[in-house]
Protein backbone atom coordinates (compact mmCIF):
# COMPACT_ATOMS: atom_id res chain seq x y z
CA UNK A 1 0.00 0.00 0.00
CA UNK A 2 1.28 3.35 -1.19
CA UNK A 3 0.43 7.22 -0.26
CA UNK A 4 -0.14 7.76 -4.32
CA UNK A 5 -2.82 5.02 -4.26
CA UNK A 6 -4.80 6.10 -1.33
CA UNK A 7 -4.16 9.05 -2.84
CA UNK A 8 -5.91 8.28 -5.68
CA UNK A 9 -8.47 5.99 -3.82
CA UNK A 10 -9.60 8.99 -1.86
CA UNK A 11 -9.76 11.50 -4.90
CA UNK A 12 -12.11 8.89 -6.55
CA UNK A 13 -14.29 8.34 -3.45
CA UNK A 14 -14.87 12.13 -3.63
CA UNK A 15 -15.63 12.70 -7.17
CA UNK A 16 -17.50 9.52 -7.56
CA UNK A 17 -15.64 8.84 -10.90
CA UNK A 18 -12.57 7.39 -12.21
CA UNK A 19 -12.27 10.61 -15.03
CA UNK A 20 -12.80 12.69 -13.03
CA UNK A 21 -10.41 12.20 -9.91
CA UNK A 22 -8.07 11.50 -13.15
CA UNK A 23 -8.73 15.24 -14.31
CA UNK A 24 -8.25 16.33 -10.67
CA UNK A 25 -5.01 14.60 -10.47
CA UNK A 26 -3.83 15.05 -13.64
CA UNK A 27 -3.57 11.27 -14.39
CA UNK A 28 -4.99 9.23 -17.14
CA UNK A 29 -7.66 7.03 -16.66
CA UNK A 30 -5.79 4.12 -16.97
CA UNK A 31 -3.15 5.19 -14.56
CA UNK A 32 -6.14 5.87 -12.03
CA UNK A 33 -7.24 2.57 -12.46
CA UNK A 34 -4.50 0.92 -12.13
CA UNK A 35 -3.69 2.13 -8.95
CA UNK A 36 -6.95 1.31 -7.38
CA UNK A 37 -6.95 -2.44 -8.66
CA UNK A 38 -2.93 -2.50 -7.28
CA UNK A 39 -4.33 -1.22 -3.92
CA UNK A 40 -7.04 -3.83 -3.84
CA UNK A 41 -4.90 -6.55 -4.54
CA UNK A 42 -2.51 -5.34 -1.63
CA UNK A 43 -5.42 -5.12 0.64
CA UNK A 44 -7.37 -8.24 -0.37
CA UNK A 45 -10.83 -6.74 -0.35
CA UNK A 46 -12.53 -4.81 -3.13
CA UNK A 47 -13.06 -0.70 -2.51
CA UNK A 48 -15.27 0.26 -4.96
CA UNK A 49 -17.71 -1.27 -6.77
CA UNK A 50 -20.02 0.51 -10.08
CA UNK A 51 -23.81 1.38 -9.12
CA UNK A 52 -26.25 3.25 -11.01
CA UNK A 53 -24.59 6.63 -10.27
CA UNK A 54 -21.11 6.16 -10.76
CA UNK A 55 -18.44 4.23 -8.36
CA UNK A 56 -19.86 3.21 -4.72
CA UNK A 57 -17.66 2.56 -1.77
CA UNK A 58 -17.98 -1.08 -0.61
CA UNK A 59 -17.88 -1.59 3.41
CA UNK A 60 -13.83 -2.34 3.37
CA UNK A 61 -13.86 1.17 1.26
CA UNK A 62 -15.47 3.10 3.65
CA UNK A 63 -13.72 1.59 6.13
CA UNK A 64 -10.55 2.56 4.75
CA UNK A 65 -11.24 5.63 3.64
CA UNK A 66 -11.49 7.72 6.93
CA UNK A 67 -7.70 6.07 7.80
CA UNK A 68 -7.07 7.22 4.39
CA UNK A 69 -7.79 10.84 4.61
CA UNK A 70 -6.11 10.76 8.16
CA UNK A 71 -3.22 9.58 6.80
CA UNK A 72 -2.79 12.07 3.85
CA UNK A 73 -3.72 14.86 5.82
CA UNK A 74 -0.48 14.28 8.42
CA UNK A 75 1.70 13.79 5.48
CA UNK A 76 0.69 17.07 4.03
CA UNK A 77 1.27 18.46 7.98
CA UNK A 78 4.50 16.66 7.84
CA UNK A 79 5.59 18.07 4.92
CA UNK A 80 4.22 21.53 5.87
CA UNK A 81 6.11 21.27 9.40
CA UNK A 82 9.72 20.36 7.55
CA UNK A 83 9.04 23.42 5.04
CA UNK A 84 8.89 25.47 8.61
CA UNK A 85 11.96 23.74 9.78
CA UNK A 86 14.01 24.38 6.98
CA UNK A 87 13.35 28.01 6.77
CA UNK A 88 13.24 28.59 10.79
CA UNK A 89 9.36 29.45 10.38
CA UNK A 90 9.13 26.87 13.28
CA UNK A 91 10.78 24.15 15.61
CA UNK A 92 12.53 23.54 18.59
CA UNK A 93 15.85 24.01 20.29
CA UNK A 94 17.27 21.87 23.45
CA UNK A 95 19.64 23.21 25.40
CA UNK A 96 21.09 21.91 28.66
CA UNK A 97 24.06 23.42 30.88
CA UNK A 98 25.41 23.71 34.81
CA UNK A 99 23.86 26.35 36.83
CA UNK A 100 26.74 28.88 35.85
CA UNK A 101 26.69 28.64 32.56
CA UNK A 102 22.54 28.92 32.48
CA UNK A 103 22.61 31.95 34.89
CA UNK A 104 25.47 33.70 33.70
CA UNK A 105 26.74 32.70 29.87
CA UNK A 106 23.63 32.59 27.98
CA UNK A 107 21.10 34.93 28.75
CA UNK A 108 22.89 37.27 26.36
CA UNK A 109 23.15 34.23 24.03
CA UNK A 110 19.62 33.36 24.00
CA UNK A 111 18.47 36.94 23.45
CA UNK A 112 20.41 37.20 20.05
CA UNK A 113 19.31 33.60 19.04
CA UNK A 114 15.97 34.65 19.96
CA UNK A 115 16.02 38.47 18.44
CA UNK A 116 17.07 36.56 15.30
CA UNK A 117 14.90 33.36 14.95
CA UNK A 118 11.70 34.52 17.51
CA UNK A 119 9.79 31.38 16.17
CA UNK A 120 11.94 28.99 17.45
CA UNK A 121 10.98 27.53 20.93
CA UNK A 122 13.39 27.62 23.45
CA UNK A 123 13.85 24.91 26.09
CA UNK A 124 16.41 25.23 28.62
CA UNK A 125 17.35 22.34 31.03
CA UNK A 126 20.31 22.55 34.23
CA UNK A 127 22.85 19.44 34.52
CA UNK A 128 25.97 18.47 35.69
CA UNK A 129 28.53 18.77 33.44
CA UNK A 130 29.67 15.46 34.09
CA UNK A 131 26.83 14.08 33.05
CA UNK A 132 26.10 16.19 29.77
CA UNK A 133 28.07 14.81 27.23
CA UNK A 134 26.05 11.29 27.84
CA UNK A 135 22.84 12.67 27.48
CA UNK A 136 23.71 14.73 24.31
CA UNK A 137 25.22 11.60 22.95
CA UNK A 138 21.44 9.73 23.88
CA UNK A 139 20.06 12.49 21.69
CA UNK A 140 17.97 13.91 24.92
CA UNK A 141 19.30 17.25 23.82
CA UNK A 142 20.95 19.42 20.34
CA UNK A 143 23.69 21.46 22.32
CA UNK A 144 25.13 20.68 25.74
CA UNK A 145 27.22 23.23 28.08
CA UNK A 146 30.04 21.63 29.88
CA UNK A 147 33.21 22.82 32.26
CA UNK A 148 34.85 19.34 32.27
CA UNK A 149 37.13 17.13 30.70
CA UNK A 150 37.11 15.00 28.67
CA UNK A 151 34.84 15.55 25.64
CA UNK A 152 33.32 11.84 24.90
CA UNK A 153 34.06 10.38 21.48
CA UNK A 154 30.94 11.21 19.29
CA UNK A 155 31.22 14.90 20.09
CA UNK A 156 32.09 17.70 18.67
CA UNK A 157 33.25 20.60 21.14
CA UNK A 158 33.66 24.58 20.79
CA UNK A 159 35.43 26.18 23.38
CA UNK A 160 33.61 29.33 24.37
CA UNK A 161 35.52 31.22 27.02
CA UNK A 162 37.89 30.36 29.93
CA UNK A 163 37.07 30.66 33.75
CA UNK A 164 38.91 30.58 36.72
CA UNK A 165 37.61 29.62 40.73
CA UNK A 166 38.20 32.61 42.38
CA UNK A 167 38.25 33.97 46.38
CA UNK A 168 35.22 36.78 47.22
CA UNK A 169 34.20 38.91 49.96
CA UNK A 170 32.29 41.80 51.34
CA UNK A 171 33.78 44.86 50.48
CA UNK A 172 34.70 45.46 54.06
CA UNK A 173 35.79 42.01 55.04
CA UNK A 174 39.14 41.91 56.66
CA UNK A 175 41.19 40.37 54.13
CA UNK A 176 40.43 43.19 52.00
CA UNK A 177 42.68 45.18 53.74
CA UNK A 178 45.57 43.11 53.90
CA UNK A 179 48.27 41.69 51.39
CA UNK A 180 47.31 38.88 49.24
CA UNK A 181 47.15 35.94 51.56
CA UNK A 182 48.08 32.66 50.67
CA UNK A 183 45.39 29.42 51.39
CA UNK A 184 45.65 29.21 54.80
CA UNK A 185 45.41 32.35 55.77
CA UNK A 186 42.64 32.48 53.90
CA UNK A 187 41.25 29.02 55.54
CA UNK A 188 41.03 30.45 58.88
CA UNK A 189 37.79 32.75 58.07
CA UNK A 190 34.08 30.32 57.59
CA UNK A 191 34.29 29.41 54.06
CA UNK A 192 31.37 28.93 51.34
CA UNK A 193 31.26 26.63 49.14
CA UNK A 194 29.44 25.10 46.08
CA UNK A 195 28.15 21.46 47.14
CA UNK A 196 28.21 19.31 43.93
CA UNK A 197 31.49 17.89 43.95
CA UNK A 198 32.60 19.40 40.47
CA UNK A 199 36.06 19.52 39.50
CA UNK A 200 36.93 22.76 40.51
CA UNK A 201 35.64 21.81 43.71
CA UNK A 202 37.45 18.70 44.12
CA UNK A 203 40.50 20.53 42.49
CA UNK A 204 40.17 22.94 45.73
CA UNK A 205 39.86 20.51 48.39
CA UNK A 206 42.96 18.91 47.30
CA UNK A 207 44.86 22.39 47.22
CA UNK A 208 43.84 22.58 50.99
CA UNK A 209 45.37 19.26 51.23
CA UNK A 210 48.68 19.95 49.78
CA UNK A 211 49.02 23.18 51.97
CA UNK A 212 48.20 20.99 55.24
CA UNK A 213 45.12 23.03 56.30
CA UNK A 214 41.50 22.26 57.39
CA UNK A 215 38.90 24.24 55.88
CA UNK A 216 36.02 26.11 57.98
CA UNK A 217 33.19 25.13 55.70
CA UNK A 218 30.39 27.21 57.44
CA UNK A 219 28.02 26.81 54.35
CA UNK A 220 28.18 23.87 51.53
CA UNK A 221 25.09 25.05 49.04
CA UNK A 222 24.32 23.79 45.68
CA UNK A 223 23.45 27.56 44.83
CA UNK A 224 25.44 30.15 43.80
CA UNK A 225 23.15 33.37 44.36
CA UNK A 226 22.93 31.92 48.03
CA UNK A 227 26.93 31.76 48.48
CA UNK A 228 27.03 35.48 46.93
CA UNK A 229 24.65 36.42 48.78
CA UNK A 230 26.48 35.61 52.44
CA UNK A 231 29.78 36.60 51.42
CA UNK A 232 28.66 39.74 50.64
CA UNK A 233 26.97 39.96 53.93
CA UNK A 234 30.72 39.46 55.71
CA UNK A 235 29.51 35.70 56.77
CA UNK A 236 32.21 33.79 54.77
CA UNK A 237 34.93 33.82 52.13
CA UNK A 238 33.08 32.18 49.19
CA UNK A 239 34.72 30.18 46.23
CA UNK A 240 33.41 30.70 42.91
CA UNK A 241 33.74 30.50 39.00
CA UNK A 242 34.76 34.17 38.06
CA UNK A 243 32.13 33.98 35.84
CA UNK A 244 29.28 33.91 38.38
CA UNK A 245 30.90 36.82 40.12
CA UNK A 246 31.50 38.93 37.53
CA UNK A 247 28.93 41.18 38.23
CA UNK A 248 28.89 41.40 41.70
CA UNK A 249 32.76 42.92 41.30
CA UNK A 250 32.14 45.27 38.84
CA UNK A 251 29.63 46.58 40.80
CA UNK A 252 31.15 46.65 44.30
CA UNK A 253 29.30 44.20 46.64
CA UNK A 254 31.91 41.94 45.84
CA UNK A 255 35.57 42.10 46.06
CA UNK A 256 37.90 39.59 44.81
CA UNK A 257 40.90 38.53 47.19
CA UNK A 258 43.87 37.28 45.77
CA UNK A 259 45.21 33.91 46.32
CA UNK A 260 48.71 33.20 45.71
CA UNK A 261 49.46 29.90 43.90
CA UNK A 262 45.71 29.16 43.67
CA UNK A 263 44.99 28.26 40.12
CA UNK A 264 42.41 26.05 39.42
CA UNK A 265 41.26 26.85 35.64
CA UNK A 266 38.34 25.45 33.11
CA UNK A 267 37.39 26.04 29.85
CA UNK A 268 33.51 26.61 29.39
CA UNK A 269 32.57 24.34 25.49
CA UNK A 270 29.81 23.87 23.85
CA UNK A 271 29.21 19.97 22.87
CA UNK A 272 26.88 17.85 19.86
CA UNK A 273 26.97 15.07 18.09
CA UNK A 274 29.08 14.93 15.23
CA UNK A 275 27.63 11.80 13.94
CA UNK A 276 24.06 13.46 13.03
CA UNK A 277 22.56 16.11 10.79
CA UNK A 278 21.58 19.31 13.11
CA UNK A 279 18.24 20.90 12.25
CA UNK A 280 18.12 23.94 11.01
CA UNK A 281 16.92 25.46 14.42
CA UNK A 282 20.26 23.92 15.78
CA UNK A 283 22.56 24.78 12.75
CA UNK A 284 21.63 28.65 13.41
CA UNK A 285 22.02 28.34 17.01
CA UNK A 286 25.64 27.38 16.31
CA UNK A 287 26.51 30.48 13.70
CA UNK A 288 24.96 32.61 16.41
CA UNK A 289 27.54 31.04 19.31
CA UNK A 290 30.15 31.66 16.85
CA UNK A 291 29.59 34.83 15.65
CA UNK A 292 29.76 36.02 19.72
CA UNK A 293 32.87 34.45 20.39
CA UNK A 294 34.45 34.73 22.53
CA UNK A 295 31.84 34.93 25.06
CA UNK A 296 31.61 37.37 27.80
CA UNK A 297 28.46 36.27 30.35
CA UNK A 298 29.01 37.83 33.48
CA UNK A 299 25.46 38.82 33.41
CA UNK A 300 23.32 36.80 35.88
CA UNK A 301 19.54 37.65 35.56
CA UNK A 302 18.37 40.09 38.40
Amino acid sequence: MEMSQLEVFVTVAREGSVSRAGARLHKTQPAVSMALKRLEESLGEPLLVRSGRGLALTHAGRSLLDYAESMLKLRAEAFETLKGLRGLGQGTLTLVGPDSVVDCLLPDLLRAYHQAHPKIAIQLHRGFSERIPGEVLRHEYDFGFIAAEPVLAGLQSLDLRKDALVAVVAKDHPLTKLPPKDIKAVAGFPLALHSPRTPSRVKLEAHFRHAGVEPRVAFDLPVFEALKAYAAEGLAVAFLPELTVAREVAEGTLKRVPVPGLKIGRTIRLVYRGDVLLSRAAQAFLEVVRANLPLKGGKAPS
